[in-house]
């Protein structure tokens, strides 16, 4: 699911030209309107079909632009966000902003009691640190996302799970 603001900013064209190309695209019955200024794909296949029509290093471009408009357009309420942020950072290869998100995202879903989002959200952090020695460094971000998956790990698996008393 898109909006035409985050589209907009994203992909730097004029909201008319963008509405044009996407009202066609609703005539076609690519997308549809799921919202006032909100769209997705008819169909998921339809989705994965553009998606690997786009080069990778267009893909990572594109990621970083629709970032980078999210955080434009959430400056104020980033943690709403924070998911998608992450996701969108990760797929453009910028690791160290998608940890930092991953953070902020398990930190919002904790709040709210979401756990297996937090939990979620932590195991992509960690992998990402994992992967990625020289981000590894910050020890305090490692130990704040361990801390908090094992939080919620105890609340989803028992003080017995695997997990836990690793």
């Amino acid at each position: 699911q898109f909006s035409l603001a985050v589209l907009s900013h994203a992909s730097q064209h004029p909201e008319e030209t963008l509405v044009r190309a996407l009202d066609e695209l609703w005539q076609r019955r690519i997308v549809r309107e799921v919202g006032a200024g909100d769209y997705d794909f008819t169909h998921d296949r339809i989705r994965e079909v553009a998606y690997r029509e786009v080069s990778q290093t267009r893909r990572h471009i594109l990621h970083r632009r629709v970032a980078e408009a999210l955080e434009q357009l959430y400056a104020h309420e980033r943690r709403k966000v924070a998911g998608q942020l992450a996701a969108h950072f990760e797929a453009a290869y910028l690791f160290d902003r998608a940890i930092t998100y991953y953070q902020e995202a398990a930190s919002a879903a904790f709040q709210i009691y979401a756990l297996q989002e937090v939990y979620n959200f932590c195991r992509h952090g960690l992998h990402l640190l994992n992967e990625h020695p020289l981000l590894r460094a910050d020890i305090r971000r490692e130990l704040k996302l361990l801390v908090m998956l094992t939080t919620v790990a105890v609340g989803i698996q028992g003080y017995g799970g695997e997990e836990v008393k690793e």
